[in-house]
């Protein structure tokens, strides 16, 4: 799945040199996942990782190679990105969008860096190392915003208080946990010991009253879908149909607490209803605009609509898809689309195709956690920041799990006096 150049022969101060830089870059990319956690870490995880990324570099061009390493993403990755940028200088504010495609830009390279150096590690540790970093930054992050809930007096009769990330609000702690979740739980697979597999369930629990006590309809309704996703995967009638009960149930007893008094804010469905009313205003314009948008960034459309009462109750367009589509036109949105379903089904694929149980969790953990993101990102523009930072880290960890899979089944195959097999 990867495509991998020939390295040249090295001497023993030089490999040993290589493994101490990419032991460092090991270190930084754990770090870095913890760090994009905690919002108000975003300035200073940022200027990390671009001192790991020019030392990475350098690093692979010492040793007579490229650190774009191909994957299965580089075609609808690199259409995306183009074509946005084809777009910008029809934007309503060029300088703008050019800004958010930079912004946009640096997260690929996020993705491209962490398959570097995934690829020079000589084997599993790194990805349990993010896994830690995973729940480390789960448990920091949640076990904040229910602390902070509670002094501030939230109750679970109503959503007066709602839990926030820290630094940030509500809408990212949702967002951050329905992408930690399913990772916790593959975490609960991968690590080893008894105590760090119990420590991984805590840590779930702790996320999902964090989601719960955030009170965003949004992030529950991506959790759902990870469920429901997990329990089509798996392969398992009842399990799907399990959570199918489950989630009816749910539903059913929400909308009886509501009657009763309980919860009536966020049974409400005017958030609902003020999304809505500014999709179907880029719907329109969408018409108007289809190949090049009116400029990608959530600031092009409050400038288009300024002063339009539908903006009064939801300020901007409240989607990712949106924010796309409008900004840089159809082909934008498709290439979009087109990415997040490749990311999904090579994740599943190699979930069907891995036999070590170990293996498998993290595939099928970054399966759903690409679902539940998207379904997030339908009703918020969430794939920002630190937010989108993680995301790529994640799929980048899940990525490596299966073609450093295929790449020990190849080597299997091949006779041990083989070529082949010294190279490698």
């Amino acid at each position: 799945m990867w495509v991998k150049m020939a390295a040249p022969v090295l001497t023993h101060a030089e490999l040993l040199w290589r493994h101490r830089v990419w032991t460092a870059q090991g270190i930084g990319l754990a770090v870095l996942t913890f760090l994009n956690f905690i919002p108000p870490a975003h300035g200073p995880a940022r200027y990390l990782f671009f001192s790991l990324l020019l030392i990475a570099a350098a690093a692979r061009w010492k040793e007579g190679a490229s650190l774009w390493i191909r994957t299965p993403l580089d075609l609808p990755l690199l259409l995306f990105l183009g074509w946005i940028l084809l777009s910008i200088p029809f934007s309503i504010d060029p300088a703008y969008s050019f800004r958010e495609w930079r912004k946009l830009a640096g997260q690929a390279l996020v993705f491209y860096w962490a398959v570097a150096v995934f690829r020079a590690q000589p084997d599993h540790r790194l990805v349990r190392h993010v896994m830690i970093a995973v729940l480390l930054g789960t448990v920091t992050s949640a076990g904040y915003a229910i602390v902070e809930f509670i002094l501030q007096g939230g109750t679970w009769r109503d959503r007066h208080v709602r839990a926030g990330a820290p630094g940030s609000d509500y809408n990212w702690l949702s967002t951050y946990m329905v992408m930690a979740i399913p990772m916790v739980l593959a975490a609960a697979v991968v690590v080893r010991t008894r105590w760090m597999k119990g420590l991984s369930l805590v840590v779930a629990v702790v996320a999902l009253a964090a989601e719960v006590v955030a009170y965003t309809r949004a992030g529950w309704a991506g959790l759902a879908a990870e469920g429901l996703a997990g329990g089509w995967l798996s392969g398992r009638r009842w399990l799907l149909a399990g959570v199918i009960l489950a989630l009816t149930a749910i539903g059913f007893g929400f909308v009886l607490a509501s009657d009763r008094g309980f919860q009536r804010s966020t049974a409400d469905p005017w958030t609902l209803e003020a999304r809505v009313a500014v999709w179907k205003l880029a719907a329109e314009d969408l018409v108007h605009h289809p190949l090049v948008g009116i400029g990608y960034g959530n600031s092009n459309f409050v400038k288009r609509y300024a002063g339009r009462p539908e903006l009064e109750k939801a300020y901007g367009p409240h989607s990712t898809f949106v924010v796309v589509g409008l900004g840089s036109g159809v082909p934008a949105l498709a290439f979009f689309a087109w990415l997040l379903i490749r990311i999904f089904l090579i994740l599943t694929r190699a979930v069907g195709a891995l036999s070590d149980g170990a293996s498998r969790a993290i595939p099928f953990g970054a399966a759903l956690m690409v679902v539940g993101f998207a379904v997030r990102n339908v009703f918020d523009y969430m794939f920002i920041g630190s937010l989108a930072n993680l995301f790529w880290i994640l799929v980048a960890t899940g990525l490596f799990c299966v073609s450093d899979q295929d790449r020990a089944e190849r080597l299997a195959s091949i006779p041990q006096d083989s070529p082949a097999t010294v190279r490698a």
